[in-house]
Order: structure tokens, then sequence, then C-alpha cells
């Protein structure tokens, strides 16, 4: 029963919450800033750079509340970058709502196919990456490497791509699942 009260709690104020976080990422003073936007997402503004890690709702009722907004307080991203394709990291829907907007798309070489016949995205928005290698975007510093989804060699798991993350003035690791 608890957990039926946080849920019906959380949609009621998320929208609230998501609009604050929007006037945050936008402010020159909330630098760096980091928001947790669910359980594995998350959006940055490192360096006067906005940006993005696995954007996603799982939860219809917050996405349905938040829809609308999508284009307009997203806009503010230059680059995503994805680590997996499971629902909670990997969101076809909301990704369809940003296709338009000028932003990068850093993508695991293992997704590529399945992104760009999902999304309908412009091939000149997706950068592929693969473990091991090095990209820079607007000096942030990403590295690849084999993600904590699947072991080498094991029979289960899932393909996914943990990051290091350079801003400059902060280092990120992001592990995997």
């Amino acid at each position: 029963k608890w957990r039926q009260s946080f849920k019906e709690y959380c949609n009621k104020q998320y929208y609230g919450l998501w609009a604050a976080a929007m006037k945050q990422l936008r402010s020159e003073e909330a630098d760096p800033c980091i928001w947790l936007q669910g359980p594995a997402n998350y959006l940055f503004r490192t360096n006067g750079i906005c940006w993005g890690m696995d954007p996603a709702f799982r939860n219809p009722v917050l996405f349905q509340q938040l829809q609308c907004r999508f284009e307009k307080d997203l806009a503010v991203l230059r680059f995503v970058v994805l680590t997996h394709g499971h629902e909670d990291h990997y969101n076809v829907e909301l990704i369809r709502h940003l296709r338009e907007l000028p932003v990068m798309w850093v993508v695991p070489d293992f997704l590529m196919d399945d992104f760009i016949s999902q999304t309908d995205m412009a091939v000149e928005k997706i950068i592929s990456i693969q473990a091991g290698q090095r990209i820079n975007i607007e000096g942030i510093t990403i590295e690849a490497f084999t993600g904590l989804h699947k072991d080498e060699g094991a029979k289960k798991g899932y393909p996914s791509l943990g990051y290091y993350i350079d801003t400059g003035n902060m280092r990120l690791l992001f592990p995997g699942d």
C-alpha cells in the first residue's frame, strides 16, 4: 500500500520538480549541475554545456504530463549519451520527440541499427561509439568501456557500455546498470 501512495505522490509532484530542474539546468549560476531524472537517467550542466545520459520515462503518467514540454525544455541539450537498450535507459518515444532538435546522440555500436530504425533520427546527428573508444564533444571527453550489464563470455546478460567522462573540471564514472 505504501508503494501505491508513494507512486501517487510522485505523479503529483514530479511536474513541479521537473520545471524547477529545467530552470536550474538553464541557469549559468547552477554550473556544474547534475539532476537525477529517474532511476538511472541524468541531465547535466557542466562548463556551460547541457547534456544528458539515458533520458527515459518508464512511468506513463509522468510521460503524458511532460510530453508537451520535452522539445522546449530539452532543447538546451547539446548531446545525449546512451548506455544500452533497456527501456529504463532507452526511451524511443522520448527520442522521437527530440529528433528535430540540434542534439547529437552518442549511441553504442551494438544499438545503432535499432536506434536508426526505431527513431528515424538523421544519421548526421548520431555518433557511434564502442568499448575502448574516446571521443570529445565541446570539450567533454567521453571514454567508453564494456558495461557491467554483461560479463565477457557470459551466456546471460545484455550488451552495455559504461563511460568515464571528463568535463575538464570534474570526472564522472558510469559503470553500467
